[in-house]
């Protein structure tokens, strides 16, 4: 996954930020630039998102994939993260090389992501984890014990396909570095857990739409 974020500072006579809910978007479909050789490791419409203040500086805007619901539920936290990043952590941005500034957006999206739910809406945890300990009682979800498992997991292996990107310059070299790292393991491991139920958008974009919210008002730490 590869998301956009531009390095807007608000001052007290910039506009507020906002989120308009045309600005939620879900995904249907993988991008059209990606190749056939890419699309042929299996990747799936779970690993499409991103997080981003629009041109004007002032609206975000969140894709995020209609998937399967837990996947995307973990895209969702992750482009929470991503949301003002870099005014509660600077320091991401004094970091000289690019490959490693952008990892470590990465990083901090993927551990600030998850703390803003639990900050935020954390009746909303509770009711993954409860749906999640249902579709595993049922024989579902193998690999994992808790949603929170999960989560980690997917961002874990999304870090690796971070790396393989920053120094690749074309769609034929993704696709020999992603192939090398046996990244297909990966997404077969996704179809292997994949509960068979979509994300509810309107539940989920009326959530994001109110966390989003709440990311706006946030006091810088």
């Amino acid at each position: 996954m590869k998301f956009e974020n531009l390095n807007l500072n608000q001052t007290e006579t910039e506009p507020k930020f906002e989120i308009k809910r045309e600005n939620i978007i879900p995904l249907e479909s993988l991008p059209e630039k990606l190749s056939d050789d890419i699309k042929s490791l299996g990747w799936p419409l779970e690993c499409q998102g991103s997080g981003r203040f629009l041109e004007d500086g002032k609206n975000f805007e969140i894709r995020y994939p209609h998937g399967d619901m837990f996947y995307s539920w973990n895209v969702i936290f992750h482009e929470f993260g991503h949301l003002r990043q870099e005014d509660h952590n600077p320091e991401i941005n004094a970091t000289p090389e690019e490959h490693e500034r952008n990892l470590k957006k990465e990083k901090d999206a993927f551990a600030r992501g998850l703390e803003r739910v639990k900050k935020f809406k954390p009746e909303l945890i509770d009711k993954l984890e409860f749906e999640f300990a249902k579709y595993k009682q049922a024989g579902k979800i193998p690999s994992f014990n808790s949603f929170v498992d999960l989560y980690n997991d997917f961002n874990a292996n999304n870090l690796r396909i971070n790396e393989t990107l920053q120094f690749s310059d074309s769609q034929e070299e993704i696709y020999t570095k992603l192939k090398a790292i046996n990244i297909s393991d990966f997404f077969q491991e996704i179809e292997r857990n994949k509960i068979g139920v979509k994300i509810d958008t309107e539940e989920a974009n009326e959530i994001i739409f109110d966390i989003v919210n709440q990311i706006i008002k946030e006091t810088k730490n």
